[in-house]
């Protein structure tokens, strides 16, 4: 009886239909790996399934209103062997900062597991500035890497990385001296940020940091 019954679960997990696009994956998708949040208002979904892009984004019905950013993100990236990585990108917010959540996954039959360690750079404060002394206060503010915005391609296959502090936060950071903050709001002016690029590395199976 019990291997009739393995038989049987066996066949029945055979005769699932298998996910052949990005829309496919997002439904088999886990919770915890979609995060976002946040009082967006109106909502869309953007799905272009021949660049295995999916979005989804804030509408707005203003002609002269910027391109809405979105909220969350889920990429497909192609490996060399015939594998996949997949990326999912949430943004969250409060009220007060935006922060970001960024997964990268392999999906293998019914499971997924976080890649993120083995397929994702280690990103520095020296990345994001040439200053060291700059790049010593982001050090200290505890938590500068959820302000990393990853940036999923809906073309191609390049990932850009901005770093987006937030102000209040700044504010409340107690392990910051007051000449940290003064030099940690100077990096979020536009004109003192940087974009960190990082390319898919496809016979790796990776993605690394643009020269």
């Amino acid at each position: 009886m019990k291997i009739l019954s393995t038989l049987l679960l066996l066949s029945v997990v055979a005769a699932a239909p298998q996910p052949r696009t990005i829309e496919d994956y997002f439904k088999l998708l886990p919770a915890e790996y979609v995060t976002h949040v946040g009082d967006y208002g109106p909502l869309a979904t953007v799905v272009d399934a021949d660049h295995g892009y999916y979005a989804i984004i804030e509408k707005t019905s203003a002609p002269e209103a910027a391109a809405p950013e979105p909220v969350f993100e889920f990429a497909l990236f192609r490996k060399a062997d015939g594998g996949a990585v997949f990326v999912a990108a949430n943004t969250l917010y409060d009220h007060a900062c935006l922060s970001h959540q960024t997964f990268f996954l392999r999906h293998d039959g019914a499971k997924w597991s976080d890649v993120s360690s083995t397929v994702a750079p280690r990103l520095t404060a020296e990345h994001f500035t040439d200053d060291p002394r700059t790049a010593a206060a982001l050090k200290r503010h505890k938590s500068w890497h959820d302000y990393l915005r990853y940036r999923l391609p809906r073309r191609g296959t390049n990932v850009e990385v901005t770093l987006r502090l937030c102000d209040t936060a700044l504010e409340y950071d107690d392990a910051l001296s007051d000449d940290d903050s003064a030099r940690l709001v100077k990096l979020l002016q536009t004109a003192t940020r940087k974009t960190v690029k990082l390319n898919w590395d496809r016979a790796r199976g990776r993605f690394v940091v643009a020269r």
